[in-house]
């Protein structure tokens, strides 16, 4: 039954994102998981995930039609005097009702601007000026938030789970690509970026962030038309007794920079000692010791920290061609280290593992 359900409120197949180098096409059809997404937020409790939801609806303002009565419903709920909203959330909202082009939110728009001069008035009478298509007037419920929640819930729940992972992200990565690698996120939520701008200084940006509670989260930035990745954070777990699974053993031989520093840094936090996981640590060292990168080369200096702890003599060479040949200083001090704890196990005879993390 649950499936049947979430099958009526799932609208197309998954679409295949352009690579990531180009701008993105948005399809005229639009994905279940971006449905599901647009709809988790417009409706949350927390004001600051309804505003993202209306700036994303306000990017991709060929999909305002599908979305305008959900859009309309915490603009409605302020009027009523049931929620409260900051002017700029407001505003966002009001565009995106205005894109509609639809008669039916008129009178939303118009109480709200009557009961709210200045500002606010401004950007609700800009929309209704935009206002040209005739339909019914829309008339909520207050259990109509309450419905769609639920109806979201059901969605996830009865929704196939995606074996993907994580680590197989990279930056770049559309946002069609990741729900493709991870399915429905368990939640999601916005945070708050500042980048410099020129002329103007420091301006700060809402970034979408999506949180999978079994894989990690993931960060995206809007741009080019649509979001794309800017951090991955994979969720690692590791078996008893040290082994490393699989996810830990790929993160370290990730082709992406972010996703492999993360990798090694937690794996070093955890103490691995998976002989797979080592083996993949000296193989990234062998590689790209002689990196020009200081980001690359801080995750190289994790792998260090991984095989010093281990107490591991063969890795000894290896450790001495970095702490010796390595381009950045902070890797070859970290190889050296890591050195001196293999010489240090190796004179005690023991191989007890002293978890050791760089500063």
């Amino acid at each position: 039954m649950l499936r049947v359900k979430a099958f009526i409120a799932m609208t197309c197949l998954l679409i295949v994102a352009p690579d990531y180098i180009r701008a993105a096409q948005q399809p005229l059809t639009i994905s279940a998981y971006r449905s599901y997404s647009i709809n988790w937020l417009l409706t949350a409790d927390d004001p600051s995930r309804i505003k993202l939801g209306a700036q994303w609806l306000e990017k991709d303002s060929q999909y305002a039609n599908k979305f305008g009565d959900v859009a309309a419903l915490p603009l409605w709920e302020f009027s009523e005097g049931t929620r409260s909203l900051d002017p700029d959330t407001i505003a966002w909202l009001a565009r995106v009702l205005g894109n509609t082009q639809s008669r039916r939110y008129r009178s939303l728009l118009e109480k709200v601007a009557h009961a709210n001069p200045g500002k606010i008035a401004n950007y609700a009478n800009e929309s209704i000026g935009k206002l040209t298509v005739d339909a019914p007037e829309f008339v909520p419920t207050v259990s109509k938030r309450a419905e769609i929640r639920e109806a979201l819930r059901l969605e996830q729940e009865a929704a196939p789970l995606k074996d993907g992972s994580a680590v197989n992200l990279h930056t770049g990565m559309w946002i069609e690509e990741v729900f493709q690698e991870l399915g429905y996120p368990g939640d999601i939520s916005t945070v708050r970026r500042s980048r410099r701008a020129p002329f103007v200084g420091h301006i700060y940006v809402d970034n979408l962030f999506l949180v999978y509670d079994d894989k990690g989260t993931v960060e995206f930035d809007h741009d080019r038309g649509d979001w794309y990745v800017t951090a991955v954070k994979p969720r690692l777990v590791m078996r008893s007794g040290g082994a490393a699974t699989d996810d830990i053993v790929q993160g370290i031989l990730s082709p992406d920079e972010a996703v492999f520093r993360e990798v090694a840094r937690r794996a070093s936090q955890m103490g691995v000692s998976d002989p797979a996981a080592l083996e993949a640590a000296a193989s990234r060292l062998r590689r790209d010791m002689q990196t020009d990168d200081d980001k690359l080369a801080d995750g190289l200096a994790y792998l260090c920290v991984i095989i010093g702890n281990t107490g591991d003599a063969s890795y000894r060479e290896l450790l001495a061609q970095v702490s010796g040949n390595a381009q950045r200083s902070r890797l070859r001090k970290h190889a050296a280290r890591a050195l001196e704890k293999l010489a240090a196990s190796s004179s005690s005879g023991s191989t007890k593992q002293v978890i050791d993390t760089p500063p």
